[in-house]
């Protein structure tokens, strides 16, 4: 197996949760995206801020954070799904951040409105369209029943990984 890493973002802790499960899967690294200017989880208007920020392909700061691209061949990237867009943590994380010749995976989570986000990424990490890039989505992992959706983390894993 090669060196991979488990980059993600989560607001509510679902993203947190499958990170997890898949990190410790592989033996990988795990990296949380943080911003500097936090929402609150329990509030309404993460909706509308959130939202908006997502719609707007918004590059938020974050929180320093230590990638080392070329450490890695396999990175898997996961966030909650905004407007049917990746939340735009990753926007300014894919800015600044060389995924060239990596083997990519992604997963999101939501609440049953995913739209095309996993296109729409995919389709920015592999502008070339020369390579198949894994996706899976959760629907509320925390909210629904964590054992199946960990179990679907773990098949995925070893379908796709090992």
């Amino acid at each position: 197996m090669s060196r991979a890493i488990v980059i993600y973002f989560s607001l509510e802790g679902n993203c947190k949760f499958i990170a997890e499960v898949m990190s410790e899967a592989l033996g990988a690294d795990l990296l949380r995206l943080e911003t500097v200017k936090k929402l609150n989880p329990k509030s309404f208007s993460k909706f509308f801020w959130g939202g908006m920020q997502a719609s707007l392909g918004k590059k938020p700061e974050l929180e320093k954070y230590l990638f080392e691209s070329e450490k890695y061949d396999t990175i898997i990237l996961g966030a909650p799904v905004w407007a049917s867009q990746f939340a735009p943590a990753f926007n300014t994380f894919l800015d600044k951040n060389n995924l060239r010749d990596k083997q990519l995976a992604l997963f999101c989570c939501h609440a049953g409105g995913m739209g095309k986000t996993l296109t729409k990424m995919e389709q920015k990490l592999n502008a070339d369209g020369k390579k198949e890039i894994p996706c899976i989505d959760f629907i509320e992992p925390l909210k629904r029943d964590k054992a199946v959706c960990q179990n679907k983390a773990l098949d995925w894993i070893k379908n796709n990984f090992e």
